[in-house]
Order: structure tokens, then C-alpha cells, then sequence
């Protein structure tokens, strides 16, 4: 005989000891399933599964070991549910919006399903107007339960992470017509009149459920207003949709309580928020121009704006949340389908996405102001002080912009070509050698050398040089990356190049860090570069082109060093052991946030290893599924989906490169180690095995001196051949590097080719053998020699240049 019911509850395995008090319960009409996992929490498909296989008439998803249930309290929740009807409750849930905590019970003996106003529904009476779920427990019939697939888990798993807010997944059920939803209020046990402790827990629900009615209207009414903007902007755009609707369930829990003359009351942050569009001001209503909102307001604004004018409205708010709460106030689709409302969308998930929002917004807004036909307008709205810093970091941005287009147009018609070609290089010893080439080859050149970081140009700064390039123009400019700036502070570097005369030709040496790929997004013009990597070229505008990197002149000139070698193992780099720790950080705070609960192993994984190789395979082992988790993401956030790849990427390439500096030191190969204090300070490198930081000027006698130079790659150079191999190379030293793309391109014929190795674990092996001399071409002169004419004869500097000549005609 089938069971009645079915209790599916999560725990780390059979033998849990937070299980022994529900199987108890377990007899001919009660059945347990244990959902087991090493996280200890449901996850979507283990939820399903248990529901498929119970047996019984009714099912009870129960989150909370400790909540005491009866076969009793089963049968009376049987009772109360409707066919199509879930029932929940919250055994403990700090209400943080309302001031409202619904205490523990250790004994639950009666259950009232209750509707806002308190009124007590009889059993099988159905609840009119749909309120919360909790996280303790859900109760439904099986049949019903099994048609209603869990695709995600939040309200479920209790934790920080996910689903500590009630009512999300309601929310969701609800907006998508699942199903009727209804709350179960718990009283202590009490005698048959109603005592104060009773009347205490029906107050703290109606408190609950009013708030929630605030934040959710969740009437048929109002569903279905939401409905029709949700797929108004869906069709618009659907990764702005995506990150709109997403963003109801993340960030801090607020809620909305609608007041009268149009105000709305905001609970959730440190102090209530009142929202009101009647303190905007205006003179008069703008015509035929486009409206920025900062702010979506209290909705009046929005609708009077799109109602009675024939603007367009852009509307810029940080606060999905309220968005969705006005959209089941006010239908707004037929002016997204006749595309007069844009939303901007934020990413609020974490600070560091949201901080590439910003970076996404300010230069969008830039080139709204940049290339619109019609008049645009700013205006703060009533929720602007919602967000205030947020909005005044866009307003100077916006106002930089405005300035740089006021003083750019006194440049225009005095522009005098002085120079064939100017290089702009934040002081880059690769550019500065490669503008000597230039110049020695009879072209006019001009070396123009800026900060690399942003705080070190001033906007007055910035118009120098601008007006510099603009008044002794070139044939060609040539830029080190993109731009004057190559920081991640976009506000100030976008839309340099549109103010500058001539051809302009950006030469990648890094792969683009995320300020450079929002820019190239919406950059007014496409224009074609130079990567030095292959793999660079998909990310650039389309007509760019392969020119691979070079030798640097002063390791090209001169005869090869003939002397004795020092022994051992050279290696010339930082360790970026914080920078790895920074980024990998980041990510273990995020995919938690975006990808639940099965990320949540994560920073144990990447905080607590016994040594770097450790740390570098675990790396590996989850790049793939963080990956596929990403691009689930990139629709409705591309520019944070490229930023969490590029630093899992740099994260990978910084544990191989420290990984395989541990695994020489331990295997005690002579060493010697030239860069930062963190390789002894985090214990990879023995205090005797460091030399320091080296000079510039010494690295070429360092480089054919040494048995054998490493390389390793980092970092941004790590998808091609780093230029360091070649200077190497080219100078007759013996080289060893990790083998990277284009390595067999520069060097096709396999013998005459540095060395190259793949495997952290294998690497003293390899060095073992090139030390002892028992490779067939280790050490042999011969082979050095062919190695260094093919790097001087194909890959120097000087090759790069006349290549450039040849295709700009620059003679």
C-alpha cells in the first residue's frame, strides 16, 4: 500500500544526526526521502528527483531538521490544501522590510491560513488574494507538486547566498501563472480562547503580508500589467529583460508601500526612503527630445513623460526592484514596442559588478550625448537620492564629456601635419623602441609617453595632449592598446581617438581588460588594429590584424655572448601572488550570487591549499563549469561575463606561473629569482634563491649569461608568445618557456625553436635534463646561434617597423 505522505528532506548523507528526529516519523503511511549531497542543500535537479519517486498521495518539502512535525500536523495541512495549492510557513524568518520576527515554535499544533486583514480562512477555503512562501516548509499534493518543475532553488537553501527573502519564489510562481498561492500562519498551542499570544501572531502576519502586498501587489491586476511590460522589453531586448527581471531577487531586500499623492515608502536600507516625482521641478514639460532619467521615480514622471509628450525617456535605475514594483502599477509596453522608453540596466549583485555598470552606463550616456539628432535632456527624478553617489559619478562623468566636446571644437581647422607618425605609449619601453626604429628608418616620428593609470592624467592633462596631436597632427597615430588611459576608469579615456585627425591604428599587446571592451562596444568609430595575439582578433573590430610581437633592438645587435655560463635556472617576473588572491576572491564571491548554491565551495577551494600546484589544479578542474555558468549570464550582463572570464583567465595563468616556481624550489634546482618580495614572502621562494628587482640595462647580459632562462607566462600576454622569449632568443640565450599559441608560427621549424614545456608537473624533469646536458641540442652553440638569426632576421623590432611603413605608405 502506497504511503499518504511523502517528507523530502537535504542533509549530508543517510546517517546525518540532524535526521534521527524526522525518521521517526517513518511508517506504513509516511514515507522519508532523503535527498543527500556533500553541500547539505537542495539543489533544483536532486529536488525533482525526490519528487518523482515518492509514492504517496501528499508531499512536504521540508527545510528546517528541527521544525517538530507530526502525523497529525500532516493530516490537518491535508486538509487545508487545495488541488492546485501550495502551502508554506515560516518557523523563524527575520523580516528586515516590516520590523516583523515570526517566532520559533516548539510545538506546532494549530495551522490558519491567513489573508491580509487577518480574518481566519476555514480549511479548504481558498485564499483570495496570493501572498508568501516561506523557506521552512512547502506541502502540496504530489500530483501537483510533480507538475510544477524546480528549475532554481533559492528559498529553499536557507542560506546567506539564496533565499533568505520569503516570498521569491511565490513571486515567481505567481508572475508566471503556476499556480494559487497561499501562506500558513503557525500559532502556539493555546487553549480555545484566544489569548494574547495568539492575537500577537496574527498581528505579526498582517504586518508581514501588508508589507508584502507593498513590495508585490501580487492581484491578478497587477500580474498581468507586469506581464505586458516584462514582454514588451523581452521583445525589445531580452538581455536588458533578463537583468530587469533577475534583479528582483538579488541585491538588499527592500520593500515598497504605495502611499497617498503618489509617494512610496522604501524599507529595507539603513533608514526608510520616501519617494516622490512631485518634488521634480520644471518649468514646462520638454518636447521632442530625449529624457535621461536618473531615476525611475515613484512612476508619475515616467508616465506624464511618455503620456503627454513626444519624447524619448531613457530611464537609468540602479534598483531593479522598484522597476518591477511599478510595473504592476503602470503599463508602459506600447512605448517600449514603439521604442520611445530604454531602460539602462545595473548589474547590483556585487560591488564589483555593479562598478562595471557604471563603467557601462557613463560611456553609453557619453555617446547618447555624442551622436543623438535631438536635443537631450537630464533630469533627477524621485528616486535619485536612492542612489546618489551612483548618479553623481555619472554626472561628472557626462560633464567632462561635455566639456572635452566645447573645447575640441577650437582645435578644428588648425591642424598642421609635422609628423609621419606619432606612437602613444604609457611609457613602454616596447614602443618607445619601437618609434626609434621608425625614425632610424627615415620616418618622422614622434614618441608621445602617458600615464598608465588614470589618476595620473588630470582633465587638463588630457586637453594637452589632445591639443597637441590635434594642432602638430601625424599621417598616422599609433597607440600602446586603446587610448591615452589603459586603467579600468573609463569615465575619462572614452571616446579620445573621435577628437584626433588621421588615421589612428591601436597595436594589442595585453588582451583588452574590461574598460576597453565596453569602449570598443560603443566606440562611434570601428576602427581596425593590430593584435599580437590571434586570439586577441575576435574581440577587435572586424579588418583587424595579426602582427605578432618582437625582439627589442638591444638584444638584437652585436655578436652572441661566447663566455662561461652561470648554472642554474634564471627567471625574471612578479609573482602577482596578490593579484591572484584579489581575483580569485572575486570570484568566489560572485558565483555563489549568480550560480547558487553549487558554487559555494568555492572559497574553501581557493583559500585553503597545501601548496600552489594544488591551488593551480583546482583552478582548472572548475573553469569549465564556471565557464558554462557565465555564459548562461552573458546575455543580460556581457561586459561582467567578459570581466569574471579575464580574471579567471589571468587567475589560471598566475597559479601555473607561481606553481611551477614551487616545483623547481622544491625539486632543489639552482635558482635564481629576480622580481617582487611576495615570491619570499608567501614562502614559494627561499630567502637565498632571490635576487631582487633587476635593471632594464642588465637583463641582456643576465639573458645570455644564464644555463637556462624561464619564462613564464601571466597575465594578459598569456594567449601568445611572450615578447621575452624572443629578446632571449635573440640575443643567443638558452630559453625554456610554457608552450603558448603561434610558438611553432614564429618558429615552424621544429629544431631550430626554444624549448617549450606544458606540464607544472613534469618542469623539473625537463629542466633537469636541459641542465645536464642530456638533450640532443641542449647547450650545443650551434643551436642558439640558428635560434638567435631566425628572431633577428624575422621577429625584431625593426621587422615590425618596416612592416608598418610599408602597409600606412609612410614613406
Amino acid at each position: 500500500m502506497s504511503a499518504v505522505f511523502s517528507i523530502i528532506v537535504v542533509a549530508n548523507g543517510l546517517n546525518d544526526p540532524s535526521l534521527a528526529a524526522i525518521a521517526q516519523l517513518e511508517n506504513e503511511h509516511v514515507e522519508l526521502l532523503v535527498c543527500a549531497n556533500d553541500t547539505g542543500m537542495f539543489d533544483a535537479a536532486l529536488l525533482n528527483a525526490a519528487v518523482e519517486q515518492s509514492s504517496s498521495k501528499y508531499t512536504l518539502i521540508l527545510t528546517d531538521h528541527q521544525l517538530v512535525v507530526s502525523e497529525e500536523w500532516l493530516c490537518q495541512l491535508a486538509n487545508i490544501v487545495g488541488e492546485n495549492q501550495f502551502l508554506g510557513a515560516s518557523g523563524y524568518s527575520l523580516l528586515r522590510a516590516t520590523g516583523v520576527q515570526m517566532a520559533v515554535h516548539s510545538q506546532l499544533e494549530e495551522i490558519a491560513a491567513v489573508a491580509p486583514g487577518s480574518q481566519r480562512i476555514d480549511s479548504g477555503v481558498p485564499v483570495e488574494v496570493a501572498v508568501a512562501l516561506s523557506e521552512d516548509f512547502l506541502f502540496a499534493s504530489s500530483d501537483y507538486l510533480r507538475s510544477q518543475v524546480f528549475r532554481s532553488i533559492d528559498f529553499l537553501a536557507g542560506n546567506v547566498n539564496v533565499g533568505s527573502f520569503i516570498g521569491r519564489y511565490s513571486l515567481r510562481m505567481k508572475l508566471n501563472n503556476r499556480s494559487v498561492l497561499s501562506v500558513v500562519g503557525t500559532v502556539a498551542k493555546v487553549a480555545t480562547e484566544n489569548s494574547k499570544k495568539t492575537q500577537k501572531y496574527k498581528k505579526e502576519i498582517k504586518s508581514f503580508l501588508q508589507g508584502y502586498d507593498g513590495l508585490f501587489p501580487i492581484n491578478e491586476l497587477g500580474v498581468r500589467c507586469w506581464q505586458r511590460n516584462a514582454d514588451a522589453l523581452r521583445q525589445y531586448d531580452e538581455g536588458i529583460a533578463a537583468s530587469i527581471i533577475d534583479g528582483m531577487f538579488v541585491g538588499v531586500d527592500l520593500q515598497f508601500k504605495q502611499k497617498q499623492k503618489g509617494r512610496i515608502v522604501v524599507t529595507g536600507k539603513a533608514n526608510d526612503v520616501i519617494l516622490s516625482d512631485t518634488s521634480v521641478r520644471m518649468d514646462k514639460l520638454p518636447s521632442n527630445e530625449t529624457v535621461v532619467l536618473f531615476g525611475i521615480g515613484a512612476g508619475e514622471l515616467v508616465e506624464t513623460l511618455l503620456r503627454d509628450t513626444n519624447n524619448e525617456v531613457l530611464i537609468v535605475e540602479p534598483e531593479a526592484k522598484l522597476i518591477n514594483y511599478l510595473w504592476m502599477r503602470y503599463d508602459w509596453s506600447c512605448y517600449v514596442e514603439n521604442g520611445r522608453l530604454r531602460y539602462m540596466p545595473i548589474a547590483n549583485e556585487h560591488a564589483v559588478l555593479h562598478s562595471i555598470s557604471m563603467m557601462q552606463t557613463s560611456r553609453f550616456l557619453q555617446k547618447v550625448l555624442d551622436v543623438n539628432n535631438i536635443p537631450t535632456q537630464v533630469i533627477r527624478s524621485g528616486s535619485y537620492h536612492l542612489y546618489p553617489s551612483f548618479y553623481k559619478n555619472l554626472e561628472v562623468s557626462l560633464n567632462w564629456f561635455l566639456k572635452l566636446n566645447r573645447v575640441s571644437k577650437t582645435w578644428v581647422g588648425k591642424e598642421k601635419q609635422v609628423y609621419d607618425v606619432t606612437i602613444v605609449s604609457p611609457r613602454c619601453a616596447i614602443f618607445v623602441d619601437f618609434a626609434e626604429c621608425l625614425h632610424r628608418l627615415g620616418v618622422r616620428t614622434r614618441i608621445l609617453n602617458v600615464p598608465d593609470k588614470a589618476n595620473e592624467l588630470t582633465e587638463d592633462n588630457i586637453i594637452q595632449l589632445l591639443a597637441s596631436l590635434n594642432v602638430d597632427a601625424s599621417k598616422l597615430i599609433v597607440y600602446r592598446n586603446r587610448s591615452f588611459i589603459e586603467s579600468e576608469k573609463i569615465s575619462l579615456a572614452a571616446g579620445l581617438e573621435d577628437r584626433i585627425p588621421g588615421a589612428q591604428l591601436s597595436w594589442w599587446w595585453d588582451v583588452p581588460n574590461v574598460a576597453s571592451f565596453i569602449d570598443m562596444q560603443l566606440a562611434k568609430h570601428s576602427r581596425p588594429a593590430m593584435a599580437f595575439a590571434n586570439d586577441i582578433l575576435p574581440v577587435l573590430p572586424e579588418g583587424s590584424v595579426w602582427l605578432p610581437p618582437a625582439a627589442q633592438s638591444q638584444f638584437c645587435t652585436g655578436e652572441l655572448y661566447q663566455g662561461d655560463l652561470i648554472p642554474g635556472v634564471s627567471f625574471v617576473g612578479q609573482s602577482r601572488i596578490t593579484h591572484l588572491k584579489t581575483q580569485l576572491k572575486v570570484i568566489s564571491e560572485i558565483l555563489p550570487i549568480i550560480g547558487g548554491a553549487k558554487f559555494n565551495e568555492l572559497t574553501s577551494m581557493f583559500e585553503r591549499f597545501d601548496n600552489f600546484n594544488e591551488l593551480y589544479q583546482r583552478i582548472v578542474d572548475v573553469n569549465e563549469g564556471i565557464n558554462q555558468e557565465l555564459d548562461v549570464h552573458s546575455i543580460k550582463m556581457p561586459a561582467q561575463v567578459y570581466y569574471l572570464k579575464y580574471i579567471l583567465e589571468m587567475a589560471e595563468s598566475a597559479a601555473f606561473r607561481v606553481a611551477s616556481i614551487e616545483a623547481l624550489a622544491k625539486a632543489n634546482i639552482p635558482l635564481s629569482i629576480y622580481g617582487d618580495d611576495d615570491w619570499v614572502g608567501s614562502g614559494v621562494v627561499p630567502k637565498h634563491l632571490f635576487k631582487g628587482i633587476i635593471q632594464r640595462k642588465e637583463l641582456r647580459s643576465l639573458y645570455e649569461q644564464s644555463q637556462l632562462n624561464l619564462n613564464l607566462n601571466f597575465m594578459q600576454v598569456s594567449s601568445t608568445v611572450n615578447p621575452k622569449v624572443l629578446d632571449i632568443a635573440a640575443c643567443g640565450g638558452q630559453v625554456l618557456t610554457d608552450v603558448r599559441p603561434e610558438l611553432d608560427v614564429l618558429y615552424p621549424d621544429s629544431v631550430i625553436r626554444p624549448y617549450g614545456f606544458t606540464d607544472v608537473n613534469e618542469l623539473p624533469d625537463i629542466v633537469n635534463t636541459l641542465l645536464n646536458g642530456n638533450s640532443s641540442c641542449a647547450g650545443e652553440k650551434s643551436h642558439l646561434r640558428a635560434i638567435a638569426e631566425r628572431t633577428r632576421s624575422h621577429h625584431s623590432m625593426e621587422n615590425r617597423a618596416r612592416w608598418l611603413i610599408e602597409n600606412f605608405s609612410l614613406q
